[in-house]
């Protein structure tokens, strides 16, 4: 069955060529029909796909055979034994697992205190966030300015518009 699909697919890629007529006159030419259509680009993919999807039904006929070549079995038992060594990896595996979570534990609560290299930490952190927000305030002082002044102005009547709206 797998072999009519893959010589389907197969006639998908040969060029067909037009049977050639003799023709009556040299000045006309006859247009030639054809009786199936031309396969392009498209149908040549679908036949690809659908050898392609063939493939599963070869595959299979191993297993009708009795699950080894032509269907000779020999009587040894090649499954045996793989549920304990699995059984055995995951054991090991498990151990390993515990063994380096245990010593990554150990790791980080030695690390709890504070140490020496980060007692400076905030101050470092603070200093640079006030150095920069001096540093930049000629930028916007004059918006400020306003923003206290129309602010005051709810309080103080005496502020009027024309002195926060400059």
């Amino acid at each position: 069955m797998a072999f009519v699909f893959l010589a389907i697919s197969s006639l998908s890629f040969s060029p067909h060529v037009a049977p050639t007529l003799p023709m009556a006159r040299a000045s006309a030419a006859s247009p030639l029909m054809r009786s199936e259509p031309a396969l392009d680009r498209r149908s040549a993919v679908l036949s690809a796909a659908a050898a392609v999807a063939a493939l599963p039904l070869v595959a299979n006929a191993e297993i009708m055979q009795g699950g080894t070549s032509l269907g000779i079995t020999d009587g040894k038992d090649y499954n045996s034994g793989t549920e304990d060594a699995i059984a055995q990896l995951a054991k090991k595996n498990a151990e390993a697992l515990a063994a380096e979570r245990a010593k990554k534990q150990a790791e980080y609560a030695g690390n709890v205190g504070e140490s020496k290299a980060n007692k400076f930490a905030p101050y470092l952190v603070g200093g640079a966030g006030a150095a920069s927000l001096f540093l930049s305030l000629p930028f916007f002082y004059k918006n400020l300015a306003r923003l206290g002044l129309k602010f005051a102005s709810v309080i103080n009547k005496d502020i009027t518009e024309d002195q926060y709206k400059r």
